[in-house]
């Protein structure tokens, strides 16, 4: 009876698998799970070329082929860690609000399904069956390349070495495909600023929020995962530096999500470890020459882009492209602005294959903003903080409604909003989840090899007595 079920439950598996992994996926996929261990024996960057030839050749095993079991329970894994993010990211991307749901977290399992902001239920989230296979994919082999091109930025010193492998991960993308790259890039960012949110005295926002103390702009567009980092003390020279936190990989920052819901209470801890884990960035290990690592304020950032990816003559003649895409493509390619991109890539805006996903009723803000609808914005900004600074005697209590950071703080929130008892941007006590799994810890992160493999479970490799893939234990 064992035996039939685990039949079945491995059938079903493999069916699912290849539905959404096509052979160049599964080649990206299992380019992370066997990638090089970084134990001292096998520091050698040589392994790591070896890798990334097999991988380049194709010549990495496929287990929907080979029927490894548990390299197929391997994939599979990726596969389910990957889909959270995915789906976190739609929920996202697709809200009537986005500055909401981004400084949320998402529960790390698919029986668990809402985003959680300091223990609190706020949003449920998207499921991946509503959306079509072609966009599925999409999404799933942005983020493959995503944990693949951590892997190598964090495993090699060498500049020159990274750098070369690097290329070989992103040679050849169509202009298309290096955007959703970046954008799945740009959102793992967006979850340390998340998680920033968590530690911080952060205020939950509302839509519907009274203009006199609603977030401001561009707070009321977009996350900015720097400005949160800075409400808990951050301060790093460069915005690539916060932008490039994708470089630690999707396994930590699901660590630190799970540490994040499980421990609500333990706020100082995670804001210590991320803390830490931004010195951390700064070794050499890690640091190097980053795909990513850009000046990107408003400068001409997408021109970098189409140079580096400069589309294919049949790009545009493929009539199965999407409408949505090549609506705003030429929009950003003009434009040059930083702001207007970052809105752009969280509302995941070159997955889909049209506009249906996104909220109807956008009189106020549209999805895609043009830049005059921005630069109106900024202007009516400093129009309001003008007629506060103006002639005359100014109170703190004027000044403070100027200031982006008051406005995300829930101190100065309740200190505006005294009587009002549970405002728009908290939720009922029935949504709180359950607290204090004490078991669920932060990894060691002076243990470079926690830090630097996919998975905190360990590193699968190759056992010749055994004739047999096994994970070995960090």
């Amino acid at each position: 009876m064992l035996e039939q079920y685990l039949g079945c439950k491995s059938t079903i598996t493999r069916q699912l698998l290849k539905r959404d992994f096509d052979d160049k996926m599964i080649q990206d996929a299992m380019g992370i799970v066997l990638f090089p261990s970084l134990r001292e024996p096998r520091r050698s960057t040589r392994l790591i070329h070896a890798h990334l030839h097999s991988w380049k050749l194709r010549e990495l095993p496929n287990p929907l082929v080979t029927r490894d079991i548990f390299l197929m329970d391997q994939l599979d894994k990726l596969h389910s860690l990957l889909m959270v993010f995915v789906e976190d990211y739609i929920t996202k991307a697709a809200a009537t609000f986005p500055p909401r749901e981004y400084i949320c977290l998402p529960q790390p399992s698919h029986n668990q399904s809402f985003l959680i902001f300091k223990g609190q239920k706020v949003t449920k989230r998207f499921d991946s069956i509503q959306i079509a296979e072609v966009e599925r994919k999409r999404f799933l082999r942005a983020f493959l390349r995503v944990e693949l091109l951590s892997l190598v930025q964090r495993a090699i010193n060498s500049s020159y070495s990274k750098t070369s492998s690097i290329k070989k991960i992103i040679k050849r993308l169509r202009r298309r495909d290096a955007e959703a790259l970046r954008c799945a890039w740009a959102y793992v960012s967006t979850l340390c600023g998340a998680i920033f949110a968590h530690c911080a005295d952060a205020w939950l926002p509302a839509a519907d929020e009274p203009a006199g103390t609603g977030l401001l702009f561009p707070d009321s567009l977009f996350i900015d995962p720097q400005a949160y980092g800075k409400d808990i003390g951050i301060e790093l020279p460069w915005r690539s530096d916060i932008d490039c936190m994708a470089r630690y990989g999707l396994s930590l920052i699901f660590e630190m999500i799970r540490f994040a819901i499980a421990r609500p209470q333990d706020k100082k801890a995670l804001e210590t470890f991320v803390k830490k884990l931004c010195i951390f960035g700064k070794d050499n290990a890690l640091a190097g020459i980053l795909f990513f690592d850009r000046s990107i304020y408003f400068e001409d950032m997408y021109d970098m882009v189409y140079l580096r990816f400069p589309y294919r003559s049949d790009d545009r003649q493929n009539l199965n492209l999407p409408r949505l895409w090549w609506k705003y493509d030429s929009t950003l390619y003009w434009y040059h602005v930083y702001l207007k991109i970052k809105i752009f890539q969280q509302r995941a805006w070159v997955f889909f294959e049209d506009d249906r996903y996104y909220p109807k009723d956008t009189t106020a803000v549209p999805v895609f903003p043009s830049k005059e609808h921005l630069d109106c914005m900024a202007q009516d900004l400093v129009n309001k903080t003008l007629s506060v600074v103006g002639p005359g005697p100014v109170s703190t209590a004027q000044l403070e409604r100027t200031r982006r950071e008051f406005r995300r703080s829930q101190k100065w929130q309740d200190k505006m909003k005294p009587k009002e008892g549970n405002t728009p941007g908290t939720e009922s006590s029935s949504s709180l989840i359950s607290m204090g799994n004490h078991e669920i810890s932060l990894p060691d992160i002076e243990n470079g090899e926690q830090l630097l493999t996919w998975s905190s479970r360990g590193v699968v490799r190759w056992d010749v007595s055994e004739e047999a893939y096994m994970l070995v234990r960090n």
